[in-house]
């Protein structure tokens, strides 16, 4: 699903309003979710942290993947700095974020196949004749459980 994000920003009310779009039919964007933001609320999270700035971004009408979340934060991030811009769109692709993950999945396989370094370590020998190995015997387990001893378990169903 291709997705559209128009942020605007109105000086006069001081707030920002977060517009998201969706393409329910072919090459015809439909209006989801129109959110408000209040510039001190936007002010603050972007002086803490942007994770911050993310979850003053998200509500319950507006919950965007974190991919988009992170690239409207950094819009809006933007948008406060040197380049204080009225407004700003982002356009999203849904073929192209799964097309992504699929690149990053098999860039990881491939990673992980030619990363033998912990078979090695876990396939060699264990020497049995270790210095602390009198230590480990005279350790007493706090429970001692016969080994002709069982339990019965009725099934009442």
């Amino acid at each position: 699903m291709k997705q559209k994000y128009v942020i605007l920003k109105n000086d006069g009310d001081k707030e920002i309003t977060i517009q998201e779009f969706a393409e329910l039919d072919k090459d015809m964007m439909s209006l989801l979710c129109e959110q408000k933001y209040s510039f001190t609320a936007i002010k603050a999270a972007i002086k803490k942290s942007k994770e911050d700035l993310i979850g003053i971004i998200r509500t319950p009408n507006m919950y965007p993947s974190q991919e988009y979340v992170e690239r409207l934060a950094d819009s809006i991030t933007a948008m406060f700095g040197p380049e204080n811009a009225d407004s700003t769109e982002i356009f999203c692709d849904d073929l192209e974020l799964l097309s992504n993950e699929t690149k990053h999945q098999a860039a990881q396989t491939k990673a992980e196949e030619n990363d033998s370094g912990i078979d090695e370590i876990l396939s060699e020998e264990f020497d049995a004749n270790y210095s602390e190995k009198d230590d480990l015997d005279t350790l007493k387990a706090p429970l001692k459980i016969g080994d002709d001893e069982s339990i019965n378990v009725k099934d009442d169903s």
